[in-house]
């Protein structure tokens, strides 16, 4: 029988930034230091801490590269040294570096994965009971930088070791790795099982597998349930035996290497893997050595209920020698994940991908962990919130990720460590030592955990440049090796001239050409920018005509690389462009577009989002682990330096609420655009890198930040999701709204009839107008047409190549509706509900309603009466002394210290996109977090609104330029959110005194007469409000606690003064 010893805990230690241990042979030293593995040195607080404050990602402060050494003797379990005679040793390393492995001072080897275990043959080399391990561990020298396993952004580059660390003794039988592939329509696993027989001559032996039944306790599944932290991941699982399954194989071991193949039968009525259903098989295989007088199965517990193994056994013999065994359990599943023209299959049934870009972000520790138990607590956390997808960029997690997602029924998707130019042997800057170390780390990567059923998708890398034929090549290769997983080139490769190359089983990116988007928010610097950041707000868009034009034809044959690829032949050598390359800029070689790109494969919106949040500052207390805060403490103190740290708060839930409402619509396009396969948020989680981009409803920690319920959430990131499609969350009083109602449907179960219920409700809750509508019929929005009649028992004769199933999945149009609106004579809000009762599915949208304005209030408006505006401060002299108070509309000449206004928070983060944006010579980003909107002042009396942006201030912010209010105390009726890093004080509107003239201002910085003009009624509705006030300001002018007081000449030097910025580290 094998013998597995645990190595984890205290070792002896030694420090080496300088890297003078392996020239100096620290490994014939003996260490005084010690270290309790598995960690990391900096968890381990080893070394001089630092005080650097880095501000554009968190801050470890036993940061350290170089060299560490590891060291333990061992006890091994025999008395006698001439026991070790025959004795086979491994040594097994989970996840580590680059790591050097001595035993008594003699050198076994280095390795230098990233992702899979590093196992060490030590026979030969352990002669004696007591040997002593030496490890070193180095964390420079890559052959390829790492992505995100090694970058100070994510998971820090740590420097330990991590996981299973571990001694194996064997006898004379060493199971490999098993390959288990899914036989979907057999209904089978067919075990691909490596033995080496240490043995001199053929020995027969049996292999034996004995399957078992497992999934999460309900309890544990339920939704909204949180997995409790630090929980022993087995006591969540139920598991069912199925003893009357076990296999057995009659083999003969040959002396070295053998390979055999088990079908594993799972039962008449077997237990598939989905994203609902997830059930897991896990196999626990032996090997044993049959000889005479000896036990075939491995335990007592596996010959319960075998009828098969008791006809197997014999009696033991007490003078027989004992026969090797070697024992592997393992993680597998029947399921069939395949990809269509447009869609993914989940066991034949078409799925949409709701995804979410990890970077394994772990504050506490500063690296991804190793128990499956902690990623059930992470990863039901996004279930919860309708994710069942994830993405790992340029990283690929450890095995108990895998097992976490086998459990919850997410479908994965990892990628090769690698972000940068991907050249072929006859390119320039080839690296061959690079290419082959990322080739190989790719089989890697399927060799140790492609056997899970959640190991669906694999991709090339992130944002590739270089060769595409070289990657086609790469692929062929993956998928030679691994047909039932899906592969891609890379995510968002090639930026603006994608191809699709013909062992490309899905494409992952942001667009096709420049208008052919398929994303709602881009960064400046790749303008033009999205929907969700330019376009009106409504719920009627969708990516459908970007990502299979009607008016263009696709390719005859999806795999013809002529029109598709853009390698090297076809590249004209004269076009160059600059691109985002990492967090920088690059110019690259722009290939030669001959034709619009037609996919025929499954197209994923590469991440998603990017929606820019202002800090919470509470969190800084919650970094009690090895990555400390110091960004934010740093971002505290500047906002402190301008003295506004008492927003802080309201900074944070308004640009928060902007930042859900912004997901929403992107989100919510995505679901209704019938060619889209699924999306890859970035992200639902805060991303504490990349000058700290905090764009998650959750923060680093994965925890709730308050600003949505997860069962809100799930309202529009759901298998089931229903919409109401309408033009404009403005709508005019007394007129019909018209809109469609659509659902974006994947769940497992069948559609039926269902009821259809639309109610308008005004903001005490009653019912102003509804409508019943019994939904018997659906029309799928699709390139068919068709329409699915959900009473019939067949399927229409004209779309007979479709299953049933087939037609009740995707996006349908559940029909066109109208509503009456109500009479109002100010302002207000309405409530538009949909909802599904069989379904239990609903959804709801915050309309903003205003009367039909008469044209004379529209032309007294828009020709801003002398009397109550001023053009600019020079006229402001002449008007106080007939007024005490009058409303200043800017224009951009006479504002010139202010900041533009956008409606949608900043994309991703300011520091790292202006820095792009600046060196590619091309826009910088406007850089602001939305509206604060102090709605309880007596100027927005009459505009009823919420504390945070929402539609009707669209065209509003858009006509305006916020003044740059440093260095005052004003505090503005509508103040725009600066970014953290910029933290100018803005107003959109506020209110001063020029004690000089004896006059109360209010300035608005919205050109509200020609929005008045272009016929907004909610710009008039505002210009009303404002005036509205003046006679209230002109009582309180002078009333210095609640109005900035300057003079006429501090004004206009505060309208003109230039502001400059620093430079940002990132």
């Amino acid at each position: 029988m094998n013998i597995v010893m645990n190595l984890q805990g205290q070792w002896q230690f030694c420090l080496d930034k300088e890297k003078k241990g392996l020239n100096a042979h620290y490994e014939l030293l003996t260490f005084k230091d010690t270290i309790t593995l598995p960690s990391t040195v900096s968890e381990a607080g080893k070394g001089s801490p630092h005080d650097r404050k880095d501000t554009g990602h968190l801050t470890d402060p036993y940061e350290m590269e170089g060299y560490s050494w590891y060291q333990k003797t061992l006890s091994l379990p025999v008395k006698e040294i001439s026991a070790l005679s025959g004795k086979h040793f491994e040594l097994t390393l989970e996840r580590t570096r680059i790591s050097y492995v001595w035993v008594d001072g003699r050198f076994a080897g280095s390795q230098d994965s990233f992702v899979a275990k590093h196992r060490y043959d030590l026979t030969g080399l352990i002669t004696t009971l007591n040997p002593v391990i030496t490890v070193m561990v180095s964390n420079t020298d890559y052959k390829v930088p790492g992505g995100h396993l090694t970058s100070p952004d994510t998971q820090t580059n740590w420097n330990g070791i991590l996981g299973e660390i571990s001694l194996t003794i064997r006898e004379n039988i060493h199971i490999g790795t098993v390959d288990a592939r899914c036989r979907y329509e057999e209904k089978s696993i067919l075990l691909k099982i490596p033995v080496r027989y240490y043995g001199s001559r053929p020995c027969p032996a049996v292999i034996r597998v004995n399957p078992v039944l497992c999934r999460l306790k309900d309890i544990y599944a339920e939704q909204d349930k949180i997995i409790p932290k630090g929980e022993n991941y087995e006591e969540l699982l139920e598991y069912k035996p199925l003893p009357g399954e076990a296999v057995y194989l009659d083999v003969t071991l040959q002396p070295g290497e053998n390979r055999f193949e088990v079908l594993q039968n799972l039962s008449e009525d077997p237990k598939l893997w989905n994203e609902e259903e997830p059930y897991v098989y896990r196999l626990h295989l032996s090997c044993r050595e049959a000889r005479t007088g000896s036990e075939i199965c491995v335990n007592r517990e596996a010959r319960t209920g075998s009828k098969a193994c008791v006809s197997r056994e014999t009696l033991a013999v007490e003078s027989a020698p004992a026969a090797a065994c070697d024992n592997v359990s393992l993680w597998c599943g029947l399921r069939s994940f395949t990809a269509g023209k447009t869609h993914f299959y989940i066991n034949g049934r078409k799925t949409f991908l709701r995804g979410k870009h990890d970077g394994m972000i772990f504050p506490l520790t500063g690296y991804a962990p190793a128990d499956p138990g902690a990623w059930l607590h992470v990863m039901k956390k996004a279930k919860n919130l309708g994710i069942n997808h994830y993405r790992f960029h340029t990283c690929c997690p450890p095995e108990a990720a895998f097992i976490a997602a086998d459990l919850l029924g997410i479908y994965m998707q990892p990628e090769v460590p690698f972000w940068g130019t991907f050249n072929g042997p006859d390119d320039e800057g080839y690296h061959q030592e690079a290419q082959e170390f990322l080739e190989a780390e790719g089989f890697r990567m399927l060799e140790a955990f492609s056997s899970h059923p959640s190991y669906c998708m694999m991709s090339m890398g992130n944002e590739l440049w270089g060769n595409a034929s070289a990657l086609n090549d790469l692929l062929s290769k993956y998928k030679a090796f691994r047909p039932d997983v899906l592969f891609a080139q890379g995510s968002n490769n090639f930026f603006w001239t994608p191809n699709i190359q013909p062992y490309d089983d899905f494409f992952s990116g942001v667009r096709f050409t420049v208008d052919r988007q398929i994303r709602g928010s881009y960064a400046a610097c790749d303008a033009p920018l999205g929907h969700v950041q330019t376009a009106v707000p409504g719920t009627r868009f969708h990516y459908d005509e970007a990502i299979r034009p009607s008016c263009l034809t696709a390719y005859s044959d999806p795999a013809n690389a002529e029109m598709q690829d853009t390698d090297k032949k076809n590249a004209d050598e004269d076009v160059t462009v600059e691109i985002q390359y990492g967090t920088g800029i690059k110019r690259v070689r722009l290939s030669e577009a001959r034709s619009e790109l037609i996919p025929q494969v499954p197209v994923i919106s590469h991440e998603i989002g990017q929606y820019e949040i202002y800090p919470d500052f509470k969190e800084i207390k919650k970094y009690t682990g090895v990555l400390k805060a110091r960004n934010l403490e740093e971002f505290k103190r500047r906002l402190e330096a301008a003295g506004m740290l008492e927003f802080a708060e309201d900074f944070f839930r308004c640009s928060g609420a902007l930042a859900v409402a912004c997901y929403r619509d992107e989100l919510e396009t995505a679901l209704r655009s019938s060619q889209l396969a699924g999306f890859q948020i970035l992200d639902i989680q805060d991303f504490t890198g990349q000058g700290t981009a905090l764009v998650g409803i959750l923060n680093a920690f994965m925890e709730n930040k308050g600003l949505i319920t997860a069962s809100d959430w799930r309202k529009f990131c759901a298998g089931a999701v229903l919409q109401a499609e309408f033009d404009s969350y403005v709508v005019i009083a007394d007129k019909s709204f018209d809109f469609t109602v659509s659902l974006s449907y994947y769940r497992k179960s069948p559609l039926t009839v269902d009821e259809l219920v639309c109610r308008l409700t005004d903001g005490d809750g009653n019912v102003i107008s509804s409508v019943n509508h019994p939904v018997t019929e659906l029309a799928k929005r699709d390139q068919t047409n068709r329409k699915i009649n959900l009473a019939a028992a067949d399927i229409p004769s004209e779309y007979t190549e479709y299953t049933r199933e087939e037609n009740e999945k995707g996006v349908f149009i559940l029909g066109d509706f109208y509503l009456k609106l109500p009479q109002v004579k100010e302002p207000s809000s309405l409530t538009l509900t949909v909802e599904l009762k069989g379904l239990c599915l609903s959804n709801s949208y915050h309309l903003w309603i205003y009367p039909e304005y008469t044209a004379l209030e529209k032309d007294i408006a828009a020709g801003t009466d002398a009397l109550l505006t001023a053009a600019h401060p020079d006229r402001l002299s002449a008007l106080a002394k007939q007024y005490r108070a009058c409303l200043l509309f800017l224009s951009s000449e006479e504002n010139k210290a202010s900041i533009e206004g956008t409606y949608c928070t900043d994309f991703w983060c300011y520091p790292m996109f202006r820095n792009i944006s600046l060196s590619a010579h091309k826009e910088t980003p406007v850089g602001t977090l939305g509206l604060l909107i102090r709605r309880e002042h007596p100027a927005l009396l009459d505009f009823p609104c919420e504390a945070y942006t929402t539609p009707q201030w669209h065209s509003i912010v858009n006509a305006s330029r916020s003044t740059i209010l440093d260095n005052t105390n004003i505090i503005p009726v509508v103040q725009t959110i600066d970014n953290f890093s910029r933290n100018h004080r803005l107003g959109m509107i506020y209110e001063l005194y020029l004690q000089d003239l004896d006059l109360g201002l209010l300035v608005c910085t919205s050109d509200l007469p020609r929005q008045i003009r272009e016929e907004h009624p909610e710009a008039l509705a505002l210009y009303k409000s404002l005036v509205s006030y003046l006679p209230q300001l002109a009582e309180k002018r002078r009333d210095t606690h609640t109005v900035f007081a300057t003079t006429l000449d501090e004004f206009r030097r505060l309208l003109s003064h230039r502001t400059s910025e620093p430079e940002y580290d990132l």
